[in-house]
């Protein structure tokens, strides 16, 4: 995909947060803000910038406010199964071995359960589950691809992707956010849905 400029930020215009709501009478947001945080701050603060530029994504995509709502909430707690992921594994300061991507890449299940005990929307709990499946089938932990991936999770991976390349990891040096803008062009229609990455660059400022 080829962009007319090179993006350095991103714009969020949204006049809401959503951090102040209960998904229901059981399932209050707080408690997993806090877990969250208290696993791991990288991971809490990752969670949030994903969530707001989900929902800027998600505007761009015409998604109603019950949909942007959801969507936060998905967005949020794409990432919670990792408070299940031992510290050594989540914050290694170099590449996994392959034993440890194997367990690493059981957060979605892990996310999902937490969230289907606890009585989640569907919708929500399917966004987390699957948002590291690939448009081109490749993705985990089902391999499903197209439009068999939800919606949610085809938003999630794009700006958990670019969101992960343009900022420090234990394991590697940020590359930036022209040099990850990049990375999420070239993977559109392989790995991610390229009417999501198109709506990913309506949303990021030159």
């Amino acid at each position: 995909m080829q962009t007319s400029h090179t993006p350095t930020s991103i714009s969020i215009p949204l006049t809401q947060t959503f951090t102040d709501f209960s998904v229901s009478n059981q399932f209050e947001l707080k408690p997993w803000i806090n877990q969250l945080w208290a696993k791991d701050e990288c991971t809490a603060r990752h969670a949030f910038r994903v969530a707001k530029a989900a929902v800027a994504l998600g505007e761009k995509l015409a998604l109603d406010e019950c949909q942007l709502r959801d969507l936060w909430l998905s967005a949020f707690l794409h990432d919670i199964g990792k408070v299940q992921i031992e510290d050594a594994i989540l914050n290694k300061p170099a590449q996994l071995e392959s034993s440890e991507q194997r367990v690493m890449k059981t957060h979605p299940e892990r996310g999902f359960e937490l969230l289907e005990k606890k009585g989640v929307s569907p919708r929500i709990s399917a966004a987390v589950r699957f948002h590291h499946e690939r448009w081109d089938g490749g993705g985990y932990p089902f391999g499903l691809e197209g439009e068999q991936i939800p919606l949610f999770s085809r938003i999630i991976a794009v700006v958990d992707a670019f969101d992960a390349l343009a900022n420090r990891r234990p394991y590697r040096k940020p590359l930036g956010f022209p040099d990850a803008a990049q990375v999420i062009a070239a993977c559109a229609g392989t790995q991610f849905d390229p009417k999501v990455v198109k709506a990913f660059f309506l949303i990021t400022s030159p």
